[in-house]
């Protein structure tokens, strides 16, 4: 190319060069700039519960691009990871996530969010609740279990408790039939990637007598039981 096309284009386009650098630079200005008017349109638009997706609709197609930049400034970025976050934009579901090396995109609810992933994606270990009960510490979560009068009957618990992770299938009492626990989660717009991190509380039994940050199980009436009671605080 250096020593068979380009002397034939300075031949025909005499002063080709200068034009074509000149070009660049304007091209880079432009990129400059409208990369800065989406920093600062984001930063604006930024929410406690993300970047709304409507407000990145708004946005013509090249200016959404340049939402992934500003969402990771120091990241390079293929013509694909700019189609993929596209996507993520355009598909109607309530929600989804791409990936950018240690960094999750998500998209839940209306809302897009950038949140760095976890080096080691290890939820806590299982922690056993005695007879004893007292206050436990599962991931961010404290959890107190003592004896009351109202609460969950300890005539319908057995010991001990288990503090976990939501497992499939997990299903909580209510005050008519059982609910999945996903469901609450959902109902409860927890974003997915978060709703591992939910502990609940199972008996040896298996019950799920709470989901923490959101419901206790209801067994009957608590209010009839003379006998004490297990109450879940957190």
């Amino acid at each position: 190319m250096r020593h068979g096309l380009l002397p034939l284009l300075a031949e025909l386009r005499p002063g080709y060069e200068e034009a074509t650098v000149q070009a660049a630079m304007v091209r880079h200005e432009q990129k400059q700039e409208h990369l800065k008017y989406v920093t600062s349109y984001v930063k604006e638009q930024m929410t406690d519960r993300g970047l709304p997706l409507e407000a990145i609709q708004k946005l013509p197609t090249d200016f959404r691009r340049l939402v992934l930049r500003t969402l990771l400034p120091d990241h390079d970025f293929t013509s694909e990871d700019y189609n993929r976050f596209l996507t993520l934009l355009r598909v109607d579901m309530p929600s989804g996530e791409v990936y950018y090396g240690n960094w999750r995109i998500q998209r839940t609810y209306g809302y897009v969010t950038c949140v760095r992933c976890p080096e080691k994606n290890l939820l806590p270990e299982a922690l056993e609740v005695g007879i004893d009960l007292g206050t436990y510490h599962y991931g961010e979560q404290t959890i107190t279990f003592s004896r009351t009068t109202t609460g969950i009957p300890f005539s319908a618990v057995q010991f001990p408790l288990t503090i976990r992770s939501v497992l499939p299938g997990d299903r909580i009492r209510l005050a008519v039939g059982t609910k999945k626990v996903s469901r609450i989660l959902v109902d409860a717009k927890v974003p997915r990637a978060s709703r591992a991190e939910i502990p609940v509380v199972v008996d040896a039994a298996g019950q799920v007598l709470a989901v923490i940050g959101h419901r206790i199980a209801i067994f009957g009436s608590f209010e009839l039981f003379a006998e004490s009671c297990l109450m879940i605080e957190w």
